[in-house]
């Protein structure tokens, strides 16, 4: 991460070991501006989607003279356009994520390392990453940041968690699903401690609200190994 500032759970050696990584969607999401993700809108990007008749007002350089010279009808090219995404981490805080095996740390600090490496991940290629943290409920929020300054709140604030609370997954990711207000990636670090039939109406929600969610269980030793 760019400037002077080391953070615990993203030092300088995990950063630069994620340069060449990166994180895409899997459905079409609704985005600022141009970037590397699929959008719903049209645009003029290099994916070709489909034709569709020539409208007064579209711009003559549009029109696809191969099929007008074998159908005599104008005919525009669609084309998929690119967009960038907001993505939010939500990260479970809850007294089971305070659990240490064998390993070097508990459940919950692997999945601040985590957090912190989706967050990075997702600024260096050019998206916007938000943070989400949660017990019964989402306990903080900092909106999506499009810098490696934008950043630095919630990595600090990563740095300061402790596992502790009650844990309700499915209220906490109803909660969350109250709170975004645009189609985003939505990446979820928890133990899924709890019964099955819950989290998934939590995940439900979410999908059924246009985000597109992953679901992420701490303890990836292979992100930290050196």
């Amino acid at each position: 991460m760019k400037g002077s500032v080391a953070f615990k759970y993203l030092p300088p050696a995990l950063a630069d070991r994620l340069g060449g990584l990166g994180i895409s969607v899997k459905r079409p999401v609704v985005g600022a501006q141009q970037g590397l993700h699929r959008s719903p809108n049209y645009g003029a990007s290099v994916e070709f989607a489909e034709y569709r008749e020539y409208r007064p007002g579209d711009p003559v350089n549009q029109i696809d003279w191969a099929v007008y010279g074998r159908s005599d009808r104008y005919m525009i090219r669609r084309y998929q356009e690119e967009t960038n995404v907001r993505g939010y981490v939500l990260l479970d805080t809850s007294e089971s994520l305070g659990f240490q095996a064998s390993g070097p740390m508990t459940k919950l600090e692997y999945g601040c390392f985590l957090a912190a490496s989706m967050l990075y991940i997702l600024v260096r290629q050019g998206d916007a990453a938000g943070l989400m943290t949660f017990d019964t409920a989402v306990r903080e929020g900092f909106a999506p940041a499009g810098s490696f300054e934008g950043l630095r709140p919630m990595l600090q604030h990563l740095e300061g968690l402790g596992a502790s609370g009650g844990s309700d997954i499915e209220g906490a990711l109803h909660d969350a699903a109250g709170r975004l207000r645009a189609r985003s990636l939505v990446i979820v670090i928890s133990d899924l401690l709890r019964p099955a039939e819950g989290i998934l109406r939590g995940l439900r929600h979410l999908e059924h609200d246009g985000h597109d969610v992953t679901v992420s269980v701490p303890g990836c030793e292979r992100l930290l190994d050196t």
